[in-house]
């Protein structure tokens, strides 16, 4: 279909930036990318972007999650929802060292700019045991968080998507995380998604259904 080659194209246009230096990035237009400011109760994160940081040190190095930014700068293009994603690998991205403008931009937007749902998309290996993991950060799961969870896990399984919650490895508990970072804030609905590899790759037809799928969700959350 053409309409799906115009996604898979745009897609691959929207990574493009990310790529640059060997997927480490350019700061040369803000350490963060944005789309959408206040325009939707609904935030979509990619920390990961880019390369990233495992530890303190620059030599602590952890590999991109390929495609995030472009599916997160894609579904900003599909709907309404804020999004904001790390455009470089530099010392002002990594959690290991405290606050990061991440971390910063996401309390003006939640103080200032109406933020009720928070989204961090991250990919995982492919695997026989799910194609998405939602990771609530902590247990037990907030009030915002299983009100979130009820209302994105059925769309995505009736869809034909295995989902799991909080298995071993994508719980996002440890203190760096994006979701447990930000998780207890009144009111907000904070998830990690991970999605395995072949739902993060443009040229995979259930990678663009995937996409369809999510817009969908996001445009109904926005309403809500």
């Amino acid at each position: 279909m053409e309409e799906n080659k115009n996604l898979v194209d745009l897609w691959k246009q929207l990574e493009m930036p990310f790529r640059t230096n060997n997927y480490n990035g350019d700061a040369g237009h803000g350490i963060l990318g944005t789309q959408n400011m206040y325009s939707s109760p609904v935030c979509l994160v990619a920390v990961h972007s880019v390369n990233h940081y495992s530890g303190a040190g620059e030599r602590n190095r952890k590999p991109v999650d390929i495609n995030t930014g472009g599916l997160v700068r894609l579904l900003g293009s599909l709907t309404p929802v804020v999004t904001c994603y790390n455009n470089a690998r530099c010392a002002e991205i990594n959690p290991y060292l405290g606050v990061t403008a991440m971390d910063r931009e996401l309390e003006q937007l939640v103080t200032e700019g109406g933020i009720r749902t928070v989204l961090d998309i991250h990919g995982a290996r492919d695997n026989d045991f799910f194609d998405i993991a939602i990771g609530t950060g902590g247990h037990p799961a907030t009030i915002a968080q299983r009100a979130l969870i009820r209302f994105m896990v059925p769309r995505l399984t009736d869809a034909g998507y295995a989902v799991v919650i909080n298995p071993p490895q994508y719980r996002g508990a440890r203190p760096v995380t994006i979701v447990a970072r930000h998780r207890h804030r009144p009111g907000v609905g904070v998830l990690q998604v991970e999605l395995i590899r072949r739902m993060r790759e443009p040229e995979k037809p259930e990678a663009i259904q995937l996409v369809r799928e999510l817009a969908s969700i996001l445009k109904d959350l926005t309403d809500k």
